[in-house]
């Protein structure tokens, strides 16, 4: 009370709790309905800009949904993230019309405007067919992948997936 009284203020910073709850109030603001999964393993990564996510499936999660509906992409794997004032969101599935065409949608929207940034935003098929792909870990840039018969990486900035 004196801190108040003196025109001092305490400020707090959020936990890691309070972050993860926003971002799945942004995933269930976005809508939609996804596929289902087995529960995958949280990622962090640090640098300058904070940076945290969260993977696994929209059931794993709690119930997140996805941004588009299941008639038109399957989730079955994803990573919600957050660096900065940007919530990076990457999902792995495929078109429920083509079960054997996977890939990976990455969104970049900035949670002031709520604008999505199309430079980085899309969908990404790999230069081979890779069924089953699964979001395994993100490093910064890099999100780390595997599939029915090996694993690869994914850049989320220049788009390029590595697969082994």
């Amino acid at each position: 009370m004196s801190d108040l009284l003196a025109g001092r203020t305490r400020r707090r910073c959020p936990s890691a709790g309070a972050l993860a709850a926003l971002a799945v109030l942004a995933a269930a603001l976005v809508g939609g309905c996804g596929g289902h999964s087995r529960a995958l393993p949280t990622t962090t990564a640090t640098s300058h800009v904070r940076q945290w996510g969260r993977i696994g499936s929209p059931e794993s999660l709690g119930g997140v949904p996805t941004p588009f509906p299941h008639q038109v992409f399957h989730v079955t794997s994803m990573w919600l993230g957050h660096r900065g004032r940007l919530w990076i969101n990457v999902y792995a599935g495929y078109p429920p019309y083509a079960r054997h065409t996977w890939q990976l949608r990455e969104t970049w929207t900035d949670s002031y405007s709520g604008d999505e940034n199309p430079r980085y935003s899309g969908t990404f098929t790999p230069p081979r067919p890779a069924r089953d792909i699964r979001i395994t870990a993100v490093d910064w840039n890099t999100v780390h992948v595997v599939f029915a018969g090996g694993k690869g990486t994914f850049d989320l900035v220049t788009h390029a997936f590595r697969l082994s």
